[in-house]
């Protein structure tokens, strides 16, 4: 049995064909219907408004990387951040990074990776991201809870990322 739109002079034939030559059934599916004329009236959530997300900020003068997590919309963990920079807290690896090496964090570029509403996932998928970004500024204990498992298949997949990458430049 397969499902096929229905299309007035196509699909009776098409039927007839299939069943004769390889006795298949055609159940036939609407393609039109009034949900599917319906426009998405809801308008995208902007990036700053965004919460329950993880997000990456990039480094203005070296190609380093902060990973967070945050459960608010992100313009307040924004804010919370450069508060801490000026303020030169050192619970964050994101204000180290701006103390100690006297760079500037892009807050203009926050990229966000994931979104996640339940709190467990959001920590792991921030786990995953530190894990995958090489040139992240966040502390290794950033990771400590990550399995030794989901390292090493986060490794594998980095890897295969990369034998991928390489197969597509040559093919270029």
């Amino acid at each position: 049995m397969i499902s096929l739109p229905y299309i007035k002079e196509l699909t009776p034939r098409l039927a007839r064909v299939l069943n004769s030559f390889y006795n298949f059934k055609i159940a036939n599916k609407t393609v039109f219907s009034i949900k599917n004329l319906h426009t998405k009236v809801k308008d995208k959530t902007s990036r700053e408004q965004m919460s329950h997300v993880v997000y990456s900020i990039p480094c203005k003068n070296c190609n380093k990387k902060y990973i967070g997590h945050t459960e608010r919309h992100l313009k307040n963990r924004i804010i919370s951040h450069k508060s801490d920079c000026r303020l030169h807290h050192d619970r964050c690896s994101l204000a180290l990074h701006v103390v100690n090496e006297g760079h500037q964090m892009d807050f203009e570029s926050v990229e966000v990776l994931e979104r996640e509403t339940n709190y467990k996932k959001r920590l792991f998928l921030e786990m995953a991201c530190i894990a995958q970004t090489e040139n992240n500024i966040n502390k290794k204990t950033d990771i400590n809870h990550l399995s030794e498992i989901y390292s090493f298949l986060l490794a594998v997949d980095k890897q295969h990322m990369k034998f991928n990458n390489s197969i597509v430049s040559i093919l270029e």
